[in-house]
């Protein structure tokens, strides 16, 4: 959308996510054996329109930093209620917040934002 002095315009923010969901799990030797995997390829896409005012800069550019921040934070929630679900459907227990696990493998991930 083009007003008639052109000093603001619409965008659309859009961000994409490709990913999967593997567990690596051990057998009784303590020895790893081939990845679980639980997603198998999945694609979240979500877009945010935006009113551009050329005439505040820097504001703008704020906000649609906070639009992006807030669209990255929906994914993250999404493929963490995802991740959960099946681990809970799988009896897999995932490591507390804040401690890295080896055995825990969130792969292939890729945003993609214009």
């Amino acid at each position: 959308m083009v007003t008639e002095n052109v000093r603001a315009s619409e965008y659309q923010i859009s961000l994409v996510i490709v990913y999967s969901f593997a567990v690596e799990k051990k057998d009784e030797n303590g020895e790893g054996l081939a990845p679980l995997t639980l997603i198998n390829s999945q694609r979240i896409q979500l877009s945010r329109s935006f009113i551009y005012d050329i005439s505040r800069v820097s504001a703008m550019q704020k906000e649609e930093q906070l639009i992006r921040d807030e669209m990255k934070q929906e994914a993250a929630y999404r493929i963490l209620h995802q991740v959960q679900a099946v681990s809970d459907a799988h009896d897999v227990s995932l490591p507390e917040a804040g401690s890295p696990s080896p055995h825990a493998l969130l792969s292939r991930t890729t945003a993609l934002a214009k």
